[in-house]
């Protein structure tokens, strides 16, 4: 789970931030805590019920591997997966004014509708996207078992 905001109301938060003569320090903005993918799976299924869509739910495994390459340690993944956290806003909102936020739902919608106009999104379906998973998984594969034969754990 994550803490989600639009990117606009982050721009508007640090435009405040800088104007706004009692405004210092961190702020925290939060539209919705939700578990991110799948909510935004199932937004993009509803507007776009025609188009393929990959599975967007990660397994913890997937974040116990990949999770260390990118800075969160693996008890950090097991400690946090599928909860949703809390957060409070009421800083920015007694410094700043802001109480309201866009909804997720709006900021899901209109990031796709701009990735579809300036043609982001694969035309493929599921008959092309496997084929390209399967190789990319095959050298995921590949490299663990190069670092195993390399340390000689294989």
């Amino acid at each position: 789970g994550v803490g989600a905001v639009d990117v606009r109301d982050v721009a508007m938060a640090h435009c405040l931030a800088a104007i706004l003569p009692n405004a210092s320090g961190r702020y925290l903005l939060n539209s919705e805590s939700t578990f991110i993918m799948p909510t935004a799976a199932k937004i993009l299924q509803r507007a776009y019920p025609r188009r393929w869509l990959p599975p967007l739910k990660p397994p913890l495994w997937s974040l116990v591997v990949f999770g260390p390459m990118m800075g969160l340690p693996v008890d950090v993944s097991k400690a946090t997966f599928r909860k949703k956290p809390l957060i409070c806003t009421d800083k920015a909102a007694k410094d700043l004014g802001i109480t309201s936020y866009i909804p997720i739902k709006q900021s899901v919608l209109d990031m796709a509708a701009d990735m579809l106009a300036k043609g982001m999104i694969p035309w493929f379906k599921v008959p092309v996207a496997w084929p390209v998973l399967m190789i990319d998984v095959l050298l995921i594969v590949m490299f663990f078992y190069g670092l195993g034969r390399l340390f000689g754990l294989c």
